[in-house]
Order: C-alpha cells, then structure tokens, then sequence
C-alpha cells in the first residue's frame, strides 16, 4: 500500500518594505523548485502588486507560488491613508515623518494575531 506524504508548505511573511518582497520571491521560487508549497502572505493588494508581475510569471513556467493578504487597516492603526508599506514614508509630506515609522513599525506587529490564524 502506496503512503501518500504531504508536501511541505513554506509561508514567508516579508518585511513591509519594497527591498525584502522581490528576495523572498526568489526564496519562494527556489522552495518551489525544490518540490516545497510556498506562499507569500503580504498586507495589502498595493504591496502585492509589487511582486504580481514576478508571481504570474513564475506561474506561467510552472512555479506555483500562492499569494494570501492580510487584513492591515492603517487607518485603525493611527497611520495616514496608504501607508502599506514602510517606502510609503520617505514620500511622506508630514512633519513628524519618524513618529509615523515609529507607529508603522508598532503596527506591524498587529500582524501576528491574523498570520497566526492563517498558519
């Protein structure tokens, strides 16, 4: 009698910032091809569409990476509208630009609860 053995399935949650979304697709990538199920948990639809074009690519080669967003309401958080990611700031016209990293950084945090559900 054959066993079947599930596939081990890798979550990566990249940091909020531009610079660490194109290196965990490529870690996602290598776990692919290494037989492993990846998924990129991210925040928002904005922060996805980043890397969308390199995920629908991979997939058209036949590298199956899923994507999966989390709830990130930075209007709940205290933060100004649109600002998914920590890039989002150094275009930011506010005064008090690191109080804003302070609380954005403070939110990220607000993560952990629904990637832990996710999980």
């Amino acid at each position: 009698m054959e066993r079947h053995v599930p596939r081990l399935h890798v979550f990566f949650l990249p940091f909020l910032a531009h610079g660490h979304l194109i290196p965990t697709v490529d870690m996602a990538k290598l776990f692919v091809d290494r037989g492993t199920k990846a998924t990129i948990v991210t925040t928002t639809p904005a922060n996805s569409s980043s890397f969308s074009n390199t995920i629908m690519r991979s997939k058209e080669s036949g590298i199956d990476i899923d994507v999966k967003i989390l709830k990130f309401s930075v209007v709940e958080l205290e933060l100004p509208e649109g600002c998914e990611s920590l890039d989002m700031f150094s275009h930011s016209k506010e005064g008090n630009k690191w109080g804003l990293v302070n609380k954005f950084l403070h939110a990220v945090q607000w993560l952990q609860e629904p990637f832990e559900q996710l999980l």
